[in-house]
């Protein structure tokens, strides 16, 4: 996105605001790295919680919420496969 700003035009937008269609909300997926892997975005933290939730019973791993505004991590859950002995 390019903002220019002219006299006869409107300033141009600060980018303090959120961009038209992004979404907060992040779940991430947690790689042996350290590094994040964006699943699916969302925007109500409850929702992308549930989501979270629901994709580490089916694909068990290291899962994260990420918030794009204050780059913090607000949710965290990790799922493994039970041992059978």
């Amino acid at each position: 996105m390019t903002a220019v700003k002219n006299g006869d035009r409107d300033p141009a937008r600060s980018l303090a605001y959120p961009l038209a269609g992004r979404r907060d909300f992040c779940v991430c997926r947690v790689r042996v790295d350290l590094a994040l892997t964006t699943i699916e975005s969302f925007d109500n933290l409850r929702t992308a919680e549930r989501y979270m939730n629901r994709i580490a019973v089916r694909v068990p791993g290291s899962y994260v919420v990420f918030s794009q505004t204050s780059r913090q991590v607000l949710a965290k859950v990790v799922h493994t496969i039970p041992t059978r002995r």
